[in-house]
């Protein structure tokens, strides 16, 4: 699948269940990576939480439905390019976000990746 991947943003709770079934897929004898693939493939959603860390800062994780990977950044007040300290702004809401700048999967900057991402209204969708 392509896309757009609608967002299922999960709290904190939800989002333990989550990583218990990524690392669950290993038990199973698959890749977690293909496995979560294959997860978000299924269901034609992606899964995104917001999270503060200890010292403060604020962040989020989402999973990248070509790669498999989860992936992190931090929020900041403006929006922040680049890949020594990104931060993204959302200027949606928590249940539906939309972020800046774009979503560039590690593995895509690696050439191993086709993910590079708007976030609009709750919707992640490939930068063409």
């Amino acid at each position: 699948m392509a896309g757009p991947w609608p967002i299922r943003v999960l709290d904190e709770a939800q989002w333990r269940e989550f990583q218990a079934m990524f690392r669950g897929f290993r038990d199973q004898g698959v890749v977690p990576a293909e496995g979560l693939k294959a997860w978000i493939a299924e269901r034609g959603e992606t899964v995104m939480t917001f999270f503060t860390e200890p010292d403060g800062r604020e962040g989020y994780k989402y999973a990248c439905p070509l790669c498999g990977y989860v992936w992190y950044g931090y929020l900041g007040d403006q929006p922040v390019s680049g890949w020594n300290q990104p931060r993204w702004v959302n200027t949606g809401t928590l249940e539906r976000p939309t972020m800046r700048p774009s979503f560039g999967c590690p593995n895509w900057r690696a050439g191993t990746c086709g993910g590079h991402y708007w976030v609009d209204d709750g919707v992640l969708r490939l930068v063409n």
